[in-house]
């Protein structure tokens, strides 16, 4: 987050819904209420398949939700098609 926080800017964003420092919901607010990074595609990974998860993550503000273990080409093509979308 402080990187980004730098000024970095990305084109989208990949994370871990459970990350040991900084959980999704407490990594998703920030990004979300930033003027810089609020419509930045972001998508979350996590382990957890249940419909409740990839519901709670969406709510959260997340763009798309993949399960781990995931398809390198179903991510490739998740990013390609939000970032298709963003061009317009």
């Amino acid at each position: 987050m402080r990187w980004l926080d730098d000024g970095n800017d990305v084109d989208a964003i990949v994370a871990d819904y459970e990350m040991p420092v900084m959980n999704g919901p407490a990594s998703i607010k920030p990004l979300r209420t930033s003027v810089l990074h609020r419509h930045t595609p972001l998508i979350m990974l996590s382990g957890k398949e249940e419909s409740s998860s990839k519901i709670q993550r969406l709510r959260h503000g997340a763009d798309d939700y993949m399960v781990k273990p995931f398809d390198p080409e179903e991510l490739d093509l998740c990013l390609k098609n939000m970032m298709r979308k963003l061009s317009f």
